[in-house]
């Protein structure tokens, strides 16, 4: 339901952001499932107003829950592909594929996205992380 109150289909397909010069570092360290240090980095980002950055922050706390819910072993290099094929649940992993599609969109994607579908976005990851 919160995928559908997104209006992806009015996009403006835009170059990819630049990423702020302290953002660029912190991406450039190997990311760890640190909950601490993704909270300070998305209150940075959220007040950047870079909302593709916060909704990478959001998916990798999100990957973070999984782990701690023992539904997925956290890697790097690993694919969302991969993510997907050790979640054994059938609600987790179609939760995931959902969310994965978001982040994917926004990140990979390269596509901007407003305040207004960013909250949206938020509210999607933070009800799964409340579940």
């Amino acid at each position: 339901k919160a995928l559908s109150q997104l209006d992806f289909n009015n996009k403006t397909k835009s170059k990819p952001q630049t990423v702020s010069q302290q953002n660029e570092v912190a991406l450039s360290e190997p990311e760890t499932l640190d909950s601490n240090s993704l909270q300070s980095h998305l209150k940075r980002a959220e007040e950047a107003e870079d909302y593709r950055l916060a909704t990478r922050y959001r998916f990798l706390l999100y990957l973070e829950h999984l782990e701690k819910k023992k539904s997925i072993i956290y890697n790097q290099d690993k694919t969302n592909l991969d993510y997907l094929y050790e979640i054994k649940e059938e609600t987790t992993r179609q939760q995931f594929t959902k969310l994965s599609y978001l982040y994917e969109y926004v990140w990979y994607g390269g596509n901007s996205i407003s305040a207004p579908q960013y909250n949206t976005v938020s509210s999607t990851f933070q009800q799964q992380l409340n579940k």
